[in-house]
């Protein structure tokens, strides 16, 4: 094993002790646990100051220094490295995405830091596109919006740290969890999740086999949910929440879903907490209980209650919520609400470049996710492992929900029992089309049939 000059070693948060587990099924690398920031530059970018702009990250955040290994017990733990070099290379290629997903293909060693890398494409004249490839362990997407700021300021600043003011460290997020009250909380969990008899499963892939990297479908909301949650006084999010329960409900015929969400987990009483740089996100169940009778209306206000009384237990561990809930895994989809701000025009200006676009990605080794985007309209991506669902059944799940979406939207005071999943098009198949079985016959006596079939086939 390497050795390495430690500056400290800190415990896992909530989320890596997960990640930590799936990455090491993962063998030598999927891309699935791997988060990606794309930056288009232009203009006259000076590529040593660029990288000097990148090294200075990992002088402001430790974090992004940390390895990940195991002591003697057993238990994981982080270590982070004094002096870390971030890998940087240069590549000209007018299409930057063959290069961007060999980056995101391949593997890191998680005990040795750093666990990020970064590409400079050269696309053309005054054309760039920085690729920043780091391990899902390191950093979360609302961490992403934060790195590109600072990275153009530490442009500005010939990558001078100190030019910055201090940020707040991963390790006073870690020092928080610690403190808190972990069994209270997973009562919490218990009530929330009593009475549960078995898991919200869509399809049978076994989540301890190793994901393969996925597809997509895209879906664009036809209908605007903002109003419809205004006057339901709930959230986007939670009409999302419900109404994905409501369909997982249908498609496993049962009237109490499970499914997981993903929650930013940076509690507000940490101060600076919007600025700070790690893995904050968590992956916490949601429930959606419904009787066929049962207003959508009155499903959601229930809803909305019960994360808002969950909202201060958000930082215990997927695994021992589904511990104390005793029934195993709970679920195999995830809906996530991204609503982290990734906007070019409210990044600061650096001398000769300027920043064009912004992106970034990562995946889940969850069977199907549902990543909502807001914007004019809201957009739904169903981010799919080909090796659990085909593109035929995503697809129709994806009709599915927005057709669910759009009826809670016009009328969310229907009965549950009202919602309907088919299309005009898909009932007329399935009432008229299948149960089209008239079919003309000769009035023949029986043996005369016999004696053509004998014909037919005198060997049977």
């Amino acid at each position: 094993m390497t050795a390495l000059r430690i500056e400290e070693v800190l415990p896992l948060g909530p989320l890596q002790e997960g990640l930590l587990f799936h990455a090491g099924l993962d063998g030598d690398g999927s891309g699935v646990y791997v988060v990606q920031l794309l930056v288009d530059l232009a203009g006259d970018v000076r590529p040593e100051r660029l990288r000097a702009a990148v090294q200075g990250l990992l002088r402001r955040h430790p974090n992004l220094r940390a390895a990940f290994r195991h002591r003697r017990s057993g238990q994981p733990v982080q270590i982070v490295a004094r002096d870390v070099t971030v890998p940087w290379r240069e590549v000209d290629a007018p299409n930057p995405v063959p290069v961007a997903d060999e980056e995101r293909l391949a593997p890191f060693d998680l005990s040795r830091p750093p666990l990020l890398r970064c590409c400079l494409v050269r696309m053309g004249a005054g054309r760039f596109r920085l690729v920043l490839t780091l391990h899902h362990l390191l950093v979360d997407g609302w961490s992403l919006p934060v790195l590109v700021r600072e990275i153009i300021d530490l442009y500005a600043a010939d990558g001078d740290a100190g030019a910055l003011p201090p940020a707040t460290p991963y390790r006073d997020y870690l020092a928080w969890v610690a403190v808190q009250d972990r069994e209270a909380s997973l009562a919490q969990w218990r009530t929330a999740l009593a009475g549960l008899t078995e898991p919200t499963r869509l399809c049978g892939v076994d989540s301890h086999t190793r994901p393969t990297l996925p597809e997509q479908v895209t879906r664009e909301l036809p209908v605007h949910l903002d109003a419809a949650a205004r006057d339901l006084g709930v959230t986007v999010n939670t009409v999302l929440q419900g109404a994905w329960g409501l369909l997982l409900g249908l498609l496993t015929r049962r009237t109490d879903a499970v499914f997981g969400a993903t929650v930013s987990g940076r509690p507000p009483e940490l101060p600076a907490v919007d600025s700070m740089v790690g893995l904050f996100i968590n992956t916490i169940p949601v429930r959606v209980s419904a009787r066929p009778e049962e207003p959508v209306r009155d499903v959601l206000a229930r809803l909305r209650d019960q994360q808002v009384r969950l909202m201060v237990h958000h930082h215990v561990p997927l695994a021992e919520i589904q511990r104390a809930a005793g029934v195993g895994e709970l679920f195999d989809t995830l809906l996530v609400f991204e609503n982290y701000p990734l906007d070019t025009h409210t990044l600061p200006a650096a001398p000769g470049l300027r920043v064009t676009a912004v992106d970034g990605r990562d995946a889940t080794h969850y069977p199907l996710t549902v990543v909502a985007l807001p914007g004019e309209r809201l957009t739904l991506e169903f981010v799919y492992r080909p090796d659990a669902l085909d593109r035929g059944t995503v697809e129709r799940i994806a009709n599915q929900f927005t057709r669910l979406l759009t009826q809670i939207a016009t009328d969310p005071s229907r009965p549950v029992s009202d919602l309907e999943l088919l299309s005009v098009e898909e009932r007329v198949r399935v009432v008229v089309g299948w149960n089209a079985t008239d079919a003309e016959v000769d009035r023949v006596p029986l043996p005369v049939v016999f004696e053509r079939w004998a014909a037919v086939q005198p060997d049977a």
